[in-house]
């Protein structure tokens, strides 16, 4: 007599997968973290500091990779890779290139507030930028994603069931 649990196909999930969600929930709460550093007590003084802005795209960045991770876990690998896909891993990677200029354009100099005296800023503007960036990393998750794509037929040869 067997003493294994049944196993279900289908149902469990790749250790990559495992992984994957792991990441992209630690850099959810990595991201809040350096967003808000109030809910663990760690705002010690006045603005956002480099330190914070650099948790802060620590966490997006984790929860870029698991999410794209995820998506390459969860697709057919036999299947050919269609464009769309190699559009969406562009897409998740171009948001996060956005995010992180638009966040730290007072710490490189190209922001409005970027006088070396000065506290770097993250203004009305920088926030747009870092929600721009996670749309486009967003959108980029959704093309590479895409789980119900129309079956492809060989040209020329009409898409029927040869039964």
């Amino acid at each position: 007599m067997s003493t294994e649990p049944p196993v279900t196909p289908g149902i469990e999930l790749s250790r990559m997968t495992r992984a994957a969600v792991a990441s992209v929930i630690f850099g959810f709460f990595v991201f809040i973290i350096g967003l808000f550093p109030a809910i663990i007590n760690l705002d010690t003084k006045p603005g956002v500091g480099v330190l914070q802005l650099a948790v802060t795209l620590w966490g997006l960045g984790m929860m870029n990779a698991g999410a794209a991770l995820w998506a390459y876990a969860e697709r057919h690998r036999g299947a050919p890779r269609l464009l769309r896909e190699d559009i969406g891993v562009r897409l998740i990677a171009t948001g996060f290139v956005i995010s992180a200029f638009s966040s730290l354009a007072d710490v490189l100099g190209i922001g409005s507030h970027n006088a070396p005296r000065r506290l770097p800023y993250l203004g009305v503007w920088q926030q747009a930028g870092l929600g721009i960036g996670i749309l486009v990393s967003v959108l980029g998750l959704l093309l590479y994603a895409k789980r119900y794509s129309p079956p492809s037929s060989p040209v020329g040869e009409p898409d029927v069931d040869k039964a």
